[in-house]
């Protein structure tokens, strides 16, 4: 959504540095321009705090996406070592069947997982380069008209852009829907014992 206004706001810019440029030497037409393109310079200084706290989020949930396919290995071998071991338990019947089934269910969650990973991974891709985007226009309107905010101002613009920010972005990239049954809910009590068990003797 940033792409289209970034464009306009560097259309802008740019007509106000050809202006600037035909005026050199008036002191009232650089006063003019110098107001005119306060508006762009704070414009496009929201964005770029936006972006910034955008990007921000995106690399905490990229760890959080790394750490739950790290989960959903674990998950994976926990159920294979369950299988293995339930020959010995009359009472477990941990069929072959149910091993499969939840393994599918584990591969498909990772499989979603790496999808969901690959759309973070293009919007970091493209929130980066609208970024660097962002600070060529405002360093080339600060070199012009001497624009540049005081720190407290941009202090402040990052506080209500992260107030803006925070919840849509994990709303975005997974959605709003209700979470998914855990794989260990769907198992019976024993099976979830046997799991468990089996994860306490590889950390012993």
């Amino acid at each position: 959504r940033f792409e289209t206004t970034i464009k306009d706001l560097q259309f802008e810019a740019s007509k106000l540095d050809k202006k600037g440029k035909s005026s050199e030497g008036s002191g009232t037409s650089a006063q003019c321009l110098k107001s005119d393109a306060r508006p762009i310079y704070k414009h496009l200084t929201e964005i770029q705090t936006e972006i910034t706290i955008w990007l921000e989020e995106c690399a905490l949930l990229k760890e959080e996406l790394q750490r739950r396919f790290s989960s959903l290995c674990v998950i994976q071998e926990e159920i294979t070592n369950a299988l293995k071991s339930s020959a010995e338990d009359d009472d477990l019947r941990f069929t072959s069947y149910q091993a499969s089934k939840f393994q599918g269910e584990a591969l498909n969650m990772k499989q979603e997982n790496n999808k969901v990973a690959d759309e973070l991974q293009t919007g970091l891709d493209i929130a980066t380069s609208l970024s660097l985007e962002v600070e060529k226009a405002l360093v080339k309107l600060n070199d012009r008209f001497e624009l540049s905010t005081s720190k407290r101002q941009e202090s402040g613009n990052l506080r209500q852009s992260e107030n803006r920010a925070r919840v849509p972005l994990r709303s975005f990239i997974f959605g709003s829907k209700p979470k998914k049954q855990s794989i260990f809910s769907l198992m019976t009590p024993g099976i979830q014992k046997k799991l468990k068990a089996a994860k306490d003797q590889s950390h012993a």
